[in-house]
């Protein structure tokens, strides 16, 4: 497998380092209103939605910060000291690239640790789906992309992401549903959805913008 189309999955150890072995946040963060930023990004068919199952509002969806405002501040500067997120990252309680919408039924997974989200960057660059407690609930998704466009300049922060990871998998010490050895192409994270089932609207067009950019 050439390694230049593939990315390694790299697993982080406890503790953190003091400077982020991440790659930098990509986009100039501005300050952004939370809750309509969050919307606006994660939308389909004209409503805002769940980013695994793509539930629209009005059946249902809540947002989920990755990091706790009430109890995890301290956790919050010390990814902004070490660069994990930019240092001009709002307060967590008001940074929508601190939150994602899911569902009623994924937001209570993604609370419980049942998964996490790793984004992969270049040449995959995409936002993935781990099933870390290998919940029967969750398999369908596992190792597939999430339509979270790593374009938009409102994209989760990776660095926040990965403190939710690996809280997962201190409440999963026992599973390992991936090999940190191994390399990951572009093949091996279908998208969380078939593409041709999809109407045409915001995800529709990341799905075509990231597959021509791999073409």
């Amino acid at each position: 497998m050439s390694s230049q189309q593939s990315v390694a999955f790299t697993q982080y150890d406890l503790p953190l380092p003091a400077n982020s072995p991440l790659p930098p946040y990509p986009h100039p963060v501005t300050p952004s209103s939370y809750g309509c930023a969050v919307d606006r990004r994660d939308m389909y068919q004209g409503d805002h939605c769940c980013i695994i199952c793509l539930t629209i509002a009005r059946k249902g969806v809540l947002r989920a910060h990755i990091v706790s405002p009430k109890e995890e501040n301290d956790t919050w500067q010390f990814l902004r000291g070490g660069g994990y997120i930019p240092h001009q990252a709002q307060p967590p309680s008001k940074e929508p690239r601190n939150a994602l919408t899911f569902c009623y039924e994924h937001y209570n997974a993604f609370k419980e640790y049942k998964f996490f989200i790793r984004y992969l960057p270049h040449p995959i660059n995409r936002y993935i789906l781990v099933n870390i407690s290998d919940s029967e609930g969750m398999q369908e998704h596992h190792m597939r992309a999430l339509y979270l466009d790593p374009a938009n300049q409102l994209c989760p922060f990776p660095g926040a992401l990965l403190v939710h990871e690996l809280r997962a998998r201190s409440q999963n010490p026992y599973r390992n549903l991936i090999d940190p050895s191994s390399r990951i192409q572009l093949s091996d994270v279908p998208w969380v959805k078939d593409v041709q089932s999809i109407p045409e609207g915001p995800f529709s067009r990341v799905v075509r913008r990231i597959t021509r950019s791999k073409e």
